[in-house]
This record gives C-alpha cells, structure tokens and sequence, in this order.
C-alpha cells in the first residue's frame, strides 16, 4: 500500500497539526490511495476515539460492539490505537458496520505492533481506511511512543469515549489529553468498586465526563445523536447485580 509523508508546511490538512507536546514534525500515512487521504479533511469534527484496556471483559467488547453497531450510517470516523483489547474491537466493528477507521500508531509503518494486527491493519487500508505515525518507517514500538500516539488521537477527535480502564491505562492518558482541549469525554460506567473501571470511575467523579450509556450519549457532543433510541447495553451483568443485592440485604 503507498506510503504518504506529510510535512506542516504548505499541508491542506491543517487540524492535523494541531497537536500539542511535542509539536508534530512530520506524518507517515499508509492509505488505499491519494483520494483516501480526504478522510483527514473531516477531523477534528467528526473524530470518535474508541479506547480501553488492553484486556477487556467480555461485556466491555460486547458493549463496544453494540454501541458501534448502533451509529452505524452516521457520519463519525473511529479513531483507535489498533492494540489489543478494545482498540481491536473498535476498528473491527466500524469496519464490520460501514464506519470509516482511523489507527494511530506507536512505531513506524515497518513494524506490526502486536504481530496479529497485521491484517486487521490491512483490512482498515483496504476499506478505505487510514494507518497514521509520526514515526519514521523503521522506529521501533517503544513505550515513550504509545504515550506521544494517544495525544495524537485525542486531538484528532472531537470526542472521546473510555470503554473500559483500571486505575493505570493509556486510555486515561488519551482522556487526560482531551480534556485539556475541553473536548468531549465519555465513560462507560460500572458497578462501584470494579477495580477493572478505576480509571472510568475516577473520569466520572473526579472530571465529569459523561456517562456513555447508548448512541444517543453522543448528543452531548453531537446533536444528532439527542434523540437517538437505543437500549443501554452495560458492561456488567445485571440480573447477578440484582442477585448479590438481595443476598447483601438479606444478610443486614
């Protein structure tokens, strides 16, 4: 697939440049061909960054999968991490429901950080899709690397949902990113006290981010969304919720 090397100056793609800490310098872009690149022309303003664990529950990638299937025929470009866990789920669901994609990586386009995402990488090309760096072609997947990714793909969406992200997780760092660009936040939420949600409890009481319950969450951030009817699909199993209740009160 043709390699794009972009540079700030003279690029008519000038939202992308907008990234903070460090100023991004150049972009290497993998793409079907030059017309695809035009995907670039819709962000910030249709941007959805779709981020989580590494190694979700079941629920969490089930969630994803509904709520991404739910806005399909919309507008939005999802923008991704293409790592394991809920970044894979994202790609995968808005290709598998129509939805442009958008994976940001954390090493040059040489390297298929993890091995197996080689073809989903390809896949996401091949529809039409975008595989974006900031790195050289041969820079290796470091860690300082995912860090510099994830503020790339906060500031290249408008908003930003969490799926799923304990108390330490890049997703919370992408979070951190877009909030300090007063941009939209939302949060799956939890039982209290699921140490696999630290991270989006702390999101909902410490920064008011918005709770992600459906499609029509997103009339928050976009008002076509507002009277959008989907039933909440949550990340926790509600008929043993409403078990361990009753066995609580059953005990006082």
């Amino acid at each position: 697939m043709p390699l794009y090397h972009l540079l700030p100056l003279g690029s008519r793609f000038s939202a992308l440049w907008s990234v903070p800490r460090p100023e991004l310098q150049e972009l290497w872009i993998e793409a079907k061909n030059e017309s695809a690149l035009e995907l670039l022309t819709q962000l910030p303003h249709r941007g959805l960054a779709v981020v989580g664990t590494r190694r979700p529950h079941p629920q969490s990638e089930h969630f994803t999968e509904a709520f991404l299937r739910s806005i399909r025929g919309s507008e939005l470009i999802i923008l991704s991490g293409l790592a394991r866990g809920i970044d894979r789920v994202a790609h995968e669901e808005a290709l598998h429901h129509g939805l442009p994609t958008i994976a940001v990586l954390g090493c040059g386009h040489h390297h298929h950080y993890p091995p197996e995402s080689a073809v989903l990488r390809e896949q996401i090309i091949t529809a039409g899709g975008l595989v974006i760096s900031e790195f050289p072609p041969d820079s290796p997947p470091l860690k300082q690397n995912f860090v510099k990714r994830n503020r790339c793909i906060a500031a290249w969406s408008h908003a930003t949902c969490v799926i799923e992200a304990p108390a330490k997780s890049g997703a919370l760092i992408t979070a951190d990113y877009a909030m300090e660009r007063h941009a939209t936040v939302f949060c799956v939420p939890s039982f209290p006290g699921d140490p696999a949600f630290a991270g989006n409890q702390r999101l909902l009481d410490e920064h008011a981010a918005i709770p992600l319950w459906a499609a029509h969450s997103l009339g928050a951030a976009w008002l076509e969304f507002a009277a959008h009817q989907t039933p909440p699909e949550l990340p926790f199993d509600l008929p043993l919720c409403a078990t361990l209740l009753k066995k609580s009160e059953a005990s006082l």
